[in-house]
């Protein structure tokens, strides 16, 4: 029984063994159905034999088919098979990467789109070996990285390999590759070398978990290390200012009230594209703007002198606080052009009056706001900013 249960360990399922150079394959279309297998997608050999990955997806090239195309498409003009194949790829990959590329299995199968998608099978591997019992010849494997566990968005994320199977003198830094996956996708980057420098900024990637997964042959990723996406936004509809927060397992929205132009009859705010047009009148226009939390400035770091200034509407807060508030921060990019008039100059601030040339006016709470910017946006160059008024029905509020 002994004996008899180790001959079946050593003997694979027909499906899941991996497929060599020389592979025998068919095709029913093809006048002469039985073909080989070309490996030219690597020269990664394991049991002295030349093993195929999906990248063997070339048909003239891969898949050598010596008779003419039968499909009826062709009437009695019947081509080579090896001038018209072309291949859709192969399904049913192995989990076990061949040098860069998961390796293909008997099980596998591809199609030939232009004849109907025709299949080819895979009749004959060449070998017995398993995708379970392939050893893995990669003598030099990165085992270890280190970098950030939170990157906020439109920010760079620095990473570090710290750790070999080897010696680390023994390893040649140039060939170590970077990916990196997010929701079961993976992504493979240019950059080779023993530290990367990441920019975040796919949106879609906010509040995800992305595995950065350092490589020599293929990405493992329990070598890798998961950094978490945060993101800080801005959004203006004309009566409030939202400041949105995207942290590890949690969202934060704080509102606050807010207004844009100057005030009409009843206190009312006009925010009609026609009023946005107005210069040092209307509102911030609609669109996509952006702020730098480091570039906040305050009324207090303002000098003895310059604070007179403002109070008779000079120096570098004209009007001063009341004017001003305690804060402001310069909106980007300045200036903006709508339907032809040129604007610009915008601000994000308070001030005891509700009201503006056009800057976005805190009413209230805009201490808080300040606080809460800088603190949040205290590693961030760039906090994205939408003015949107769309839900404002009639185009105008009264406060």
């Amino acid at each position: 029984m002994a004996g008899e249960e180790k001959k079946n360990k050593k003997t694979p399922p027909e499906g899941k063994k991996f497929v060599m150079n020389g592979a025998r394959i068919k095709c029913d279309l093809c006048s002469k159905p039985e073909g080989k297998l070309r490996v030219t997608s690597n020269d990664l050999k394991l049991q002295d034999m030349l093993w195929a990955n999906i990248n063997d997806t070339n048909g003239a090239q891969n898949l050598v088919f010596d008779g003419v195309c039968n499909h009826s498409k062709y009437g009695d003009k019947k081509p080579p098979c090896k001038s018209v194949i072309q291949l859709k790829g192969w399904d049913k990959p192995a989990s076990v990467f061949i040098q860069d590329a998961p390796g293909i299995l008997m099980e596998s199968r591809n199609y030939c789109t232009p004849h109907s998608n025709q299949k080819i099978e895979i009749t004959d591997s060449g070998q017995t070996a398993a995708e379970s019992e392939i050893e893995k010849k990669d003598e030099h494997r990165v085992t270890s990285v280190e970098g950030p566990s939170e990157v906020s968005f439109n920010s760079v994320g620095e990473y570090r390999v710290t750790g070999y199977n080897v010696d680390e003198g023994e390893v040649d830094k140039a060939s170590i590759k970077w990916a990196f996956r997010v929701d079961g996708k993976i992504w493979y980057l240019k950059r080779t070398g023993n530290t990367l420098n990441l920019r975040f900024n796919v949106k879609e990637h906010i509040g995800k978990d992305i595995q950065v997964i350092p490589y020599i042959s293929s990405p493992d990723e329990n070598n890798g290390t998961t950094t978490v996406l945060t993101n800080i936004s801005l959004e203006f509809d004309g009566r409030f200012l939202l400041l949105r927060v995207v942290l590890p397992g949690a969202i934060q929205r704080f509102s606050y009230r807010a207004v844009s132009g100057r005030a009409g009859d009843n206190n009312s705010f006009d925010y009609s594209v026609e009023r946005q047009r107005q210069q040092n009148v209307g509102p911030i226009p609609e669109g996509e703007y952006y702020i730098n939390p480091q570039e906040i400035q305050y009324t207090d770091d303002r000098g003895f002198i310059d604070g007179l200034k403002g109070v008779v509407g000079g120096g570098t807060f004209p009007g001063g606080e009341r004017s001003w508030g305690s804060a402001r921060v310069w909106i980007k990019p300045d200036p903006v052009t709508v339907e032809g008039t040129v604007r610009g100059g915008f601000t994000i601030h308070g001030g005891s009056v509700p009201g503006s040339a056009g800057c976005i006016d805190l009413v209230e709470q805009e201490d808080e706001f300040f606080e809460k910017l800088a603190a949040y946006g205290e590693d961030m160059d760039r906090i994205e900013l939408t003015v949107d008024y769309s839900g404002i029905q009639n185009g105008t509020i009264t406060w």
